[in-house]
């Protein structure tokens, strides 16, 4: 049997016995038979833990209020509560805010870290609900300056850590098939996110920065891919003054990787 991390992804039989008889209709047979027996045990196994987990988590959100010094202690009871809030059949892979390389901003929620881990192993590895360019395929190199420069980046800010948030609400609301199921926590983003961008603009220093353009595009683009042409063209407008004031795309940081997405 293979795994990827603790999931079992398949089953793969050897007969050492007699291997001329591996493929026969009875070691077929057999196999298949095992295959069935291991499923519905592991079908059973969730269901009679989901409950369980699911009431462990709401007393962990009782406690929140309690602070906790330990930050591996911390972290660890986030990742606990994603995992039981995640919705039914929903893979939530090992996400850490602990470690450096992903250490947002500001603490998150439980809430939040699982939209933090949709964007991570879903929208950016998936290349499902990005900035540009929504459900296309990504070239490798993008998928990777992506894990390298952009999230870090996005992360350290708080009003792109809200961009990357409300793009995974409307990812997330997608994959599941639920309309509307994230639709007042997407609002709330987008709103977080447009402060920001007002605030930035309001500071000569912030007005053309890479932070200010990258929430911007992401504003523009969540216009756009969401029908309203109306909000897009302001957003539209506001992205090439700031472009103008940078001094054009080739000034962008990141590697290069916020020209790439513009003129992508």
């Amino acid at each position: 049997m293979t795994h990827s991390g603790r999931q079992p992804v398949g089953f793969v039989f050897i007969n050492t016995a007699h291997p001329s008889e591996a493929s026969t209709p009875r070691s077929l047979s057999q196999i298949r038979s095992h295959a069935a027996r291991e499923n519905r045990a592991r079908r059973a196994a969730r269901t009679q833990a989901r409950p369980a987990a699911i009431e462990r988590t709401k007393g962990q959100l009782r406690r929140r209020s309690q602070p906790i010094s330990n930050p591996a202690e911390s972290s660890r009871l986030r990742a606990q509560e994603a995992t039981a809030l995640a919705p039914e059949g929903m893979l939530v892979l090992s996400f850490s805010t602990a470690d450096p390389h992903w250490s947002p901003v500001r603490p998150l929620s439980a809430q939040e870290t699982l939209l933090l881990d949709h964007y991570i192993n879903h929208v950016i590895l998936f290349n499902r609900g990005r900035c540009h360019e929504a459900g296309s395929s990504a070239p490798p190199w993008f998928t990777s300056m992506q894990l390298k420069c952009w999230v870090p980046f996005a992360l350290a800010d708080p009003g792109l850590l809200a961009a990357l948030l409300l793009q995974s609400c409307r990812s997330l609301e997608k994959s599941i098939g639920r309309p509307g199921s994230y639709a007042e926590t997407y609002m709330a983003y987008k709103q977080q996110c447009i402060r920001w961008v007002n605030k930035c603009v309001s500071s000569e220093q912030q007005r053309a920065s890479d932070v200010t353009i990258s929430m911007v595009m992401v504003l523009l683009t969540e216009s756009y891919i969401l029908g309203n042409l109306e909000e897009w063209k302001v957003h539209l407008g506001a992205h090439t003054r700031m472009l103008e004031l940078r001094g054009g795309v080739d000034t962008l940081g990141l590697d290069g990787f916020l020209k790439g997405v513009i003129e992508k």
